[in-house]
């Protein structure tokens, strides 16, 4: 899904090629390494009804991580809002 977000931000002029997007992006695929749909983070079952083996998890890390995927997608939201004239609940 953010590979769709970030294409579609780029069709609306947004420099996606820096730092900051390469970050959240590094972050996304190293949790998608061993968790591709997020089933061990909300179920207690993957989608084969196996239960999901646990894991060991930094939760300041976590946080970290996930302020910096929403902050750089927020913000992402709201410049295509003020270049095209929308509010936030439109897009």
């Amino acid at each position: 899904m953010f590979k769709e977000f970030k294409e579609a931000s780029t069709d609306g002029d947004l420099d996606q090629d820096d730092d900051s997007i390469r970050k959240v992006e590094t972050m996304i695929n190293g949790v998608q390494s061993f968790d591709f749909y997020a089933d061990r983070s909300r179920f207690q079952e993957n989608r084969n009804g196996n239960s999901c083996e646990g894991i060991g998890v930094n939760l300041d890390d976590l946080f970290l991580a996930h302020w910096m995927i929403v902050s750089r997608c927020e913000g992402t939201v709201a410049k295509l809002g003020e270049e095209f004239g929308v509010g936030v609940a439109q897009l």
